[in-house]
């Protein structure tokens, strides 16, 4: 089989139906204080995507494994048709086994430099504010724990680093204010040059707390640092970045 991370949306299917056709495996243990089973659905607060990939590489009898997002709910499959196979309920992702061990989600471990921040002598709104899991979102205002330009023009900027080096496939930003002056998301490549993998025109205010992730086509290279760019005009505010997540895979198959 491939190592292609396989994703699979049927719509036509209930998460239910998953389980009873494809078979499943449920461990009540992955180390989260927080998870728990739920009419035999692994339920947890946790980044439960990666948990459920190592759960599903421990087990030998596990062939694929489910992942529903907005509900963290995991299921892991055993038996039955090849992972390729298997097809999944709106809202949820199918993973061949041969990728369980190998996609990677990360929050910021470091900034390395922004174009400017609304803060001086105190931590408030300052660019460290993006490190490490939201602190306030889904809450939504002008609040002290998020990173907010002090400049408002067209080219405002962080730049920030993630633990490892991934092949990039997904950056989630996580905006509190004033979100869509988000232009551009871009890469540094293994010869230290930006690699542009998703850009817009098209500018648009949201007034509400929502966790941005454009679709791009995942890196061609290994890379750990991520760049921000902002475009403050189009609204003439600030905005307030919370948090920022990288999803990766380890191997490029």
């Amino acid at each position: 089989m491939s190592s292609l991370l396989w994703r699979v949306f049927l719509l036509s299917l209930k998460p239910l139906l998953v389980s009873a056709v494809c078979g499943y495996i449920v461990y009540m243990n992955v180390g989260e204080d927080n998870t728990k089973v739920v009419n035999n659905i692994l339920k947890t607060e946790s980044n439960l995507r990666v948990h459920c990939a190592v759960l599903c590489y421990r087990n030998s009898a596990c062939v694929a494994f489910s992942y529903n997002l907005d509900e963290h709910q995991c299921m892991t499959h055993s038996g039955g048709p090849p992972a390729l196979n298997y097809t999944a309920a709106p809202g949820w992702m199918v993973y061949s086994s041969n990728d369980r061990d190998v996609v990677v989600e990360h929050w910021v471990s470091r900034v390395l430099g922004f174009s400017s921040q609304y803060s001086f002598d105190t931590p408030n709104w300052a660019g460290f504010q993006v490190l490490g899991a939201p602190d306030i979102y889904p809450n939504y205002g002008d609040l002290e724990q998020a990173w907010t330009p002090i400049v408002i023009n067209a080219n405002q900027w962080i730049q920030v680093e993630i633990p490892e080096s991934v092949y990039v496939m997904e950056v989630r930003v996580y905006e509190t204010w004033n979100g869509g002056a988000l232009k551009a998301i871009s890469v540094r490549a293994p010869n230290s040059t930006w690699v542009q993998v998703w850009q817009t025109t098209q500018l648009v205010k949201v007034s509400e707390s929502r966790i941005f992730s454009p679709t791009f086509n995942m890196t061609s290279f290994l890379s750990n640092t991520i760049r921000l760019d902002l475009d403050l005009t189009f609204f003439n505010v600030s905005v307030g970045i919370d948090a920022i997540k990288v999803v990766g895979k380890k191997n490029s198959g």
